[in-house]
């Protein structure tokens, strides 16, 4: 009875073992990755602050002459004569700085002139000598009828106004004659309009000739500098009105005045347009932007009047250092065109348009992404003023 159980238990763990070693190997299961089905987006945030804001503008100027005038000779092809001035030299109007050869064009001019004051001269003699005529002819002819001492009378008159006439007709042409030669001494002349330093000269040897209209030398008012600039703002501006001028850094001190207080022709302004604007600083403005120390300032060439051209040599133009490279004393004002003190305040990267509103775009509290319609104010170029629609500390999304 033993026997048979035994027999049947090992065949089935005989069967068993081998079944087990034929069995395949169990198969290894990983991790599967967790897929998201959405992304949590990035925002950047600007946070409402309060401050001050300060709404400005920015107007440009330039430091130059209040007047400035490159001169030319109106004629071409003439040989250069004389050059009267150096470079630097402070000249007066009126004042002759060069010219051309004359031709014979100023003596001729002095000949009319000296004409004319002969012929003036005897007009006068004739009028006097017409008189003392009448009254010799009044006294031979006082016994005798009136008809003959009219008619003697008569006769005089008429040999003084031939004379008279001849005198008047020979100084219109003489006059016209003057005003030939005057302008053709001119046109080979260069002179001063105003007082002032020469800025610029170029060099005029005899070797050669004239260009027509070709700017020869610049006269300018240095003493009279002032920053000019040009701005439809021109209404924020005073007569009398301190302002700062930064140049390149510095701060300058200047003052709004007028064109009539610097000598110029008034010009009417008109709201909205751009309207030039003078500010004469409180000290000179070197070329290279920096003040003139008190009492120094550039040396003057020494001119030699009547100095020869040929003595400069060549064409090229010189200029001194004073005011003749205006893009190198360029100047900016900072104008402060309103103010708030104490509101709410967000950067302009954070205000978007919606509908005709102005908007700002926030996370909700489920995490999406909302916006909301705010009011604004007073707005600078990064800053703008928020009157309602959000609160202090609130964060709303830039960009």
């Amino acid at each position: 009875m033993k026997r048979s159980v035994l027999i049947p238990a090992l065949c089935a763990c005989l069967i068993a073992l081998p079944a087990c070693g034929l069995l395949p190997k169990e198969e290894e299961h990983h991790t599967a990755p967790v897929i998201q089905t959405t992304q949590q987006e990035e925002y950047e945030f600007a946070y409402v602050q309060r401050g001050d804001l300060e709404q400005t503008a920015t107007v440009n100027c330039v430091y130059q002459p209040v007047q400035t005038e490159a001169l030319s000779f109106p004629v071409g092809g003439v040989a250069y004569d004389q050059v009267y001035v150096s470079l630097g030299d402070k000249v007066k109007k009126g004042q002759l700085l060069a010219q051309l050869e004359l031709s014979g064009a100023d003596e001729a001019l002095a000949d009319r002139e000296q004409r004319l004051k002969e012929l003036a001269l005897e007009m006068d003699n004739l009028e006097e000598n017409r008189g003392y005529a009448l009254e010799r002819t009044e006294l031979q002819l006082q016994d005798g009828s009136w008809s003959k001492l009219q008619e003697a009378l008569d006769n005089v008159n008429a040999d003084y106004d031939l004379q008279k006439q001849a005198l008047e007709d020979e100084r219109y042409i003489t006059q016209l004659e003057k005003e030939e030669y005057e302008a053709a001494l001119n046109a080979r002349q260069i002179r001063a309009n105003f007082d002032g330093t020469v800025t610029t000269l170029k060099k005029m040897p005899r070797t050669e000739t004239s260009v027509a209209g070709s700017p020869v030398i610049t006269v300018s008012d240095t003493d009279n500098a002032v920053f000019m600039g040009s701005t439809p703002l021109w209404d924020h501006f005073q007569q009398g009105q301190t302002v700062e001028i930064d140049v390149r850094g510095t701060v300058y001190t200047a003052t709004v005045v007028t064109e009539e207080e610097l000598g110029l022709p008034p010009v009417e302004k008109e709201p909205g347009k751009a309207a030039k604007l003078y500010f004469k600083p409180s000290q000179p403005v070197a070329a290279g932007g920096e003040a003139e120390a008190e009492g120094e300032g550039s040396e003057e060439n020494e001119a030699g009047e009547g100095e020869s051209p040929e003595s400069e040599g060549g064409t090229e133009a010189a200029s001194t250092d004073a005011l003749t490279d205006n893009s190198m004393v360029n100047g900016t004002i900072k104008l402060l065109l309103d103010s708030r003190k104490d509101v709410l305040l967000l950067p302009r990267s954070a205000l978007s348009t919606a509908g005709g509103e102005t908007v700002v775009y926030y996370v909700d509290e489920n995490g999406l992404r909302a916006y909301k319609t705010v009011e604004i104010g007073l707005e600078s170029h990064e800053m703008v003023e928020v009157l309602s629609g959000v609160q202090e500390g609130e964060a709303v999304i830039v960009g």
